[in-house]
């Protein structure tokens, strides 16, 4: 986030993010601390080499991020983002026990016994063992209220998160509407 802040008030205007979904999340916040140049003057490329690289997965042609030259060159595509708590999120924003499998998640990335690709399915089997719920009040459209205890919510401009998982398939990331996926608990 301060590298962003720091090239863009440098002058920089092409933010090229060599890393993941987490590296991407960080570089996206960077460009709304700096009130000097609007956000729309800046264009982020991103060249996935991160354990998921889910973001980039809502796009055609995915090979294509991992052509620096097609990245350079390319046309930029607006892409709509979610605020939330003063935050910004591209892709997709989780609440309840999916934040508890990341928290797993985290633990399992640091053990030489579990590969990068299983963390996130052995972290779901880890939170499974654990009390999990989260109660809040979930307002769609100003209109229809639901004030009860969740298992999680998934909010997105994309598909895919944790993976590959595809919590929200119907997501498009610049057509002005943020998808959900809400269950109840469930025992």
């Amino acid at each position: 986030t301060e590298l962003t802040v720091s090239a863009i008030n440098d002058g920089y205007r092409h933010i090229m993010v060599i890393g993941g979904d987490g590296t991407m999340h960080e570089v996206v916040n960077g460009l709304f601390i700096q009130q000097t140049t609007p956000v729309e003057e800046v264009t982020v490329a991103v060249i996935p080499v991160g354990t998921g690289n889910d973001f980039v997965k809502n796009f055609t042609n995915t090979k294509n991020f991992m052509n620096m030259k097609r990245q350079i060159l390319g046309t930029p595509v607006k892409i709509d983002l979610i605020r939330f708590n003063g935050r910004y999120c591209a892709n997709v924003l989780n609440i309840g026990f999916d934040c508890s499998v990341v928290q797993k998640m985290g633990q399992f990335r640091r053990s030489k016994f579990v590969p990068n690709k299983m963390a996130y399915v052995a972290g779901i089997v880890a939170a499974l063992a654990n009390e999990y719920g989260v109660k809040f009040r979930l307002t769609i459209d100003d209109d229809e209220t639901r004030d009860e205890e969740f298992l999680l919510a998934a909010f997105g401009k994309g598909s895919f998160y944790g993976g590959g998982f595809k919590a929200l398939p119907l997501s498009i990331p610049n057509d002005g509407y943020i998808d959900a996926c809400v269950a109840t608990k469930i025992s």
